[in-house]
């Protein structure tokens, strides 16, 4: 027999609507987005708005 996870249908959501209204100012999920942030913005190379056809004909 299965093992069914009983549910209350009544939920509006299964997440809260913000994740301040979890975390608090120094969790450390705050620190790890951060540092990601961070190494993608170091990474990230730009693309050129003026020509993004010819960007990415150059570099497919």
């Amino acid at each position: 027999m299965p093992n069914f996870i009983p549910t209350d249908r009544k939920t509006d959501y299964l997440l809260p609507p913000s994740v301040d209204d979890w975390l608090t100012q120094d969790h450390l999920a705050r620190f790890v987005v951060e540092v990601i942030l961070l190494l993608l913005g170091a990474t990230a190379a730009p693309v050129p708005t003026s020509a993004p056809c010819a960007w990415l004909a150059n570099h497919a």
